[in-house]
Protein backbone atom coordinates (compact mmCIF):
# COMPACT_ATOMS: atom_id res chain seq x y z
CA UNK A 1 0.00 0.00 0.00
CA UNK A 2 1.39 3.37 -0.79
CA UNK A 3 2.16 5.96 1.85
CA UNK A 4 -0.47 8.26 0.39
CA UNK A 5 -2.81 5.08 -0.25
CA UNK A 6 -2.18 4.64 3.89
CA UNK A 7 -3.22 8.36 5.07
CA UNK A 8 -6.48 7.82 2.51
CA UNK A 9 -7.53 4.85 5.18
CA UNK A 10 -6.54 6.72 8.25
CA UNK A 11 -8.46 9.80 7.64
CA UNK A 12 -11.58 7.27 6.94
CA UNK A 13 -10.55 5.43 10.08
CA UNK A 14 -10.49 8.66 11.91
CA UNK A 15 -12.73 10.81 10.28
CA UNK A 16 -12.72 14.54 11.02
CA UNK A 17 -13.92 14.34 14.92
CA UNK A 18 -11.70 11.09 16.27
CA UNK A 19 -9.96 11.07 19.01
CA UNK A 20 -6.27 11.73 19.24
CA UNK A 21 -4.41 7.92 19.45
CA UNK A 22 -1.05 6.98 18.79
CA UNK A 23 0.40 7.28 15.45
CA UNK A 24 1.92 3.73 14.90
CA UNK A 25 -0.97 2.14 16.06
CA UNK A 26 -3.49 4.16 14.25
CA UNK A 27 -1.95 3.18 10.92
CA UNK A 28 -1.52 -0.27 12.11
CA UNK A 29 -5.28 -0.63 12.47
CA UNK A 30 -5.78 1.32 8.96
CA UNK A 31 -3.58 -1.68 7.30
CA UNK A 32 -4.94 -4.28 9.32
CA UNK A 33 -8.46 -3.28 7.89
CA UNK A 34 -6.79 -3.42 4.51
CA UNK A 35 -5.83 -7.15 4.60
CA UNK A 36 -2.41 -6.66 6.38
CA UNK A 37 -1.08 -8.69 8.92
CA UNK A 38 -0.78 -7.32 12.14
CA UNK A 39 3.23 -7.91 12.61
CA UNK A 40 3.45 -6.73 9.06
CA UNK A 41 1.69 -3.65 9.41
CA UNK A 42 3.63 -2.74 12.65
CA UNK A 43 6.89 -2.94 10.95
CA UNK A 44 5.07 -0.55 8.09
CA UNK A 45 3.77 1.76 10.09
CA UNK A 46 6.70 2.41 12.10
CA UNK A 47 9.32 2.28 8.65
CA UNK A 48 6.62 4.73 6.98
CA UNK A 49 5.78 7.04 9.78
CA UNK A 50 7.91 9.94 8.88
CA UNK A 51 6.91 9.84 5.23
CA UNK A 52 3.03 9.54 6.25
CA UNK A 53 3.60 12.41 8.84
CA UNK A 54 4.93 14.37 5.66
CA UNK A 55 1.64 13.62 3.85
CA UNK A 56 -0.35 14.82 6.69
CA UNK A 57 1.00 17.83 7.13
CA UNK A 58 1.02 18.75 3.12
CA UNK A 59 -2.61 17.86 3.25
CA UNK A 60 -3.45 20.53 6.00
CA UNK A 61 -1.40 22.57 4.35
CA UNK A 62 -2.72 22.37 0.81
CA UNK A 63 -5.93 22.39 2.17
CA UNK A 64 -5.86 25.59 4.50
CA UNK A 65 -4.27 27.54 1.47
CA UNK A 66 -7.08 26.39 -0.70
CA UNK A 67 -9.38 27.37 1.94
CA UNK A 68 -10.81 23.86 2.34
CA UNK A 69 -11.11 21.68 5.28
CA UNK A 70 -8.47 18.98 6.23
CA UNK A 71 -9.96 15.56 7.65
CA UNK A 72 -6.74 14.80 10.40
CA UNK A 73 -3.76 16.21 11.83
CA UNK A 74 -0.54 15.25 13.27
CA UNK A 75 -0.84 16.52 17.05
CA UNK A 76 1.02 16.13 20.81
CA UNK A 77 4.36 16.99 22.05
CA UNK A 78 6.63 14.70 19.98
CA UNK A 79 3.85 14.41 17.04
CA UNK A 80 3.45 11.02 17.48
CA UNK A 81 -0.23 11.36 17.89
CA UNK A 82 -3.24 11.48 14.81
CA UNK A 83 -6.33 13.06 15.25
CA UNK A 84 -9.65 14.76 13.37
CA UNK A 85 -8.95 18.00 12.58
CA UNK A 86 -12.17 18.76 14.14
CA UNK A 87 -11.88 17.73 17.50
CA UNK A 88 -10.08 20.37 19.91
CA UNK A 89 -6.88 19.55 21.56
CA UNK A 90 -5.59 20.02 24.80
CA UNK A 91 -3.49 23.57 24.71
CA UNK A 92 -5.63 24.78 21.88
CA UNK A 93 -6.63 28.33 22.75
CA UNK A 94 -10.54 29.39 22.53
CA UNK A 95 -10.20 30.74 19.09
CA UNK A 96 -8.94 27.20 18.02
CA UNK A 97 -11.22 25.31 19.74
CA UNK A 98 -13.99 27.13 18.04
CA UNK A 99 -12.53 26.91 14.53
CA UNK A 100 -12.14 23.36 15.05
CA UNK A 101 -15.37 22.88 15.99
CA UNK A 102 -16.67 24.78 12.93
CA UNK A 103 -14.44 22.38 10.87
CA UNK A 104 -17.03 19.31 11.84
CA UNK A 105 -19.94 21.44 10.30
CA UNK A 106 -18.23 22.29 6.79
CA UNK A 107 -19.79 18.98 5.12
CA UNK A 108 -22.89 19.18 5.99
CA UNK A 109 -22.95 22.91 5.09
CA UNK A 110 -21.22 21.93 1.78
CA UNK A 111 -23.65 19.30 0.92
CA UNK A 112 -26.88 21.37 1.80
CA UNK A 113 -25.68 24.27 -0.89
CA UNK A 114 -24.62 21.30 -3.38
CA UNK A 115 -28.43 20.00 -3.15
CA UNK A 116 -29.79 23.87 -3.84
CA UNK A 117 -31.84 24.33 -7.18
CA UNK A 118 -30.49 27.15 -9.18
CA UNK A 119 -33.09 29.79 -7.59
CA UNK A 120 -32.20 28.19 -4.51
CA UNK A 121 -29.02 29.29 -4.40
CA UNK A 122 -29.63 32.88 -6.02
CA UNK A 123 -32.01 33.40 -2.65
CA UNK A 124 -29.43 31.97 -0.40
CA UNK A 125 -26.39 34.22 -1.85
CA UNK A 126 -28.85 37.17 -1.73
CA UNK A 127 -29.64 36.68 1.98
CA UNK A 128 -25.74 35.64 2.74
CA UNK A 129 -24.49 39.13 1.49
CA UNK A 130 -27.87 40.82 3.04
CA UNK A 131 -26.40 39.52 6.47
CA UNK A 132 -22.73 40.48 5.78
CA UNK A 133 -24.75 44.13 5.62
CA UNK A 134 -24.77 44.94 2.02
CA UNK A 135 -27.89 46.40 0.47
CA UNK A 136 -29.56 47.78 -2.53
CA UNK A 137 -29.25 51.88 -2.82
Amino acid sequence: MKNASIVDALEALIGIEGEAQNLIDAVTAALCQHGYDEIDAVDVASARRSAIVKIIDERQRTAESEGLVHTIEVVGAFRSEVGGAGRPQVGDDDKLSLAKQGRRQVAAILASMRALNPDEFESFGAALIRSLGASVS
